[in-house]
């Protein structure tokens, strides 16, 4: 498939199959050398950690759980992908994070009480990451206890530090650098805008405005 933007030719190919695929196929993640492609799949009935080079070949599946495994993020490492899972939860109303090797094997549970989404930092000593997908709630705006901070655990002393400490709905971290990026209706107007946390000064702010939305009739 091919699309003409400007003076460039962009091309995006389909690296699973040129045919439907078995199973459902999501949360896809480049790998941190741009090479490969880790995402979850439900080829075989249960949804798993799966690889395979970004051009396209046989996926490699390194998650062999009943319970459903959801692919977020890389380690800086290359070598390792983190996932969500319930497999040791003992409740399906949370899930907690695990890494596992691109070369297979049993996954290495982290110290972290509870999570679904998360990012690491870019030396991998820590890792933001939030308790709660709050993104597909069928309502806006809401403060009450299903809001969701953004919180830093630190894997080195087993530490956590919520960053964003508000009353609003954040989400969807992800770490570049020093700075901790994340989706935030905490701002005046109560739309949901990008938000960036400086690790070094410890302070936020909101860098995108969506306007507030008027109704003519």
């Amino acid at each position: 498939m091919a699309a003409i933007s400007g003076s460039f030719l962009k091309t995006a190919a389909r690296p699973t199959s040129s045919l439907p695929p078995p199973g459902e196929e999501a949360f896809p993640r480049f790998s941190p050398d741009g090479k490969t492609l880790a995402f979850s799949a439900t080829y075989d009935g249960n949804t798993d950690v799966y690889t395979m080079p970004v051009t396209g070949g046989v996926p490699v599946r390194l998650t062999w759980n009943s319970f459903p495994d959801r692919t977020i993020d890389w380690h800086p490492d290359g070598k390792r992908i983190l996932f969500a899972s319930g497999r040791e939860s003992g409740t399906p109303r949370f899930n907690q994070l695990y890494l596992v090797s691109t070369k297979g094997g049993l996954p290495e549970k982290l110290s972290i009480p509870y999570g679904e989404l998360a990012s690491f930092s870019p030396d991998g000593n820590s890792v933001a990451y939030v308790t709660r997908i709050t993104e597909n709630y069928p309502f806006k705006r809401i403060r009450s206890g299903f809001t969701s901070d953004v919180y830093i655990f630190n894997l080195k002393n087993g530490t956590a530090d919520n960053i964003t400490k508000s009353d609003a709905t954040e989400g969807k971290p992800v770490w570049v650098k020093n700075k901790v990026y994340y989706v935030s209706d905490g701002g005046v107007n109560g739309r949901r805008n990008i938000w960036v946390y400086d690790a070094d000064k410890k302070t936020k702010e909101q860098i995108t405005a969506l306007p507030i939305l008027i109704s003519t009739t």
